[in-house]
């Protein structure tokens, strides 16, 4: 299991971004020798690329870890929501026929109507918001 209070520590100490990262390639070969990584800021500051804090290589090594944990973490609470907005939709519209049911044998009842409405009001509220999280996500 990930720690999320070492990983925001480590994000909180790091200094803060934007971040660049650049290849430097052999003159004769073309192939890479050196990779820098380093707050922009730093560059913009004097020139020289400036100093990598202790903080700061330790928030780059950990990243290849904390990205991929994060990323999953993400999915899997984003399918957990979906599973819980799926369901959610599936009980109103099942009383909502249950409701139309009884509207059917009483149609002149003032209170079921009224809880009709409800029903189909939250079940586009439930359906709307899983179309908004899909839209964001593409």
């Amino acid at each position: 299991m990930m720690d999320l209070d070492a990983i925001e520590a480590r994000a909180n100490e790091a200094t803060e971004g934007p971040w660049s990262a650049e290849i430097h390639y052999h003159r004769a070969t073309g192939e890479p020798v050196l990779f820098e990584v380093h707050p922009v800021a730093e560059l913009e500051g004097n020139g020289d690329g400036g100093t990598v804090t202790a903080a700061d290589a330790e928030f780059v090594a950990a990243a290849r870890m904390d990205v991929p944990a994060l990323v999953a973490r993400v999915r899997e609470l984003e399918a957990e929501n979906q599973r819980m907005r799926d369901s959610i939709a599936s009980r109103i519209v099942k009383e909502e026929q249950r409701v139309q049911q009884e509207i059917a044998k009483e149609p002149l009842n003032s209170r079921l109507a009224g809880l009709l409405f409800g029903l189909q009001r939250g079940r586009d509220i439930v359906t709307s918001g899983a179309r908004d999280i899909a839209k964001e996500e593409k």
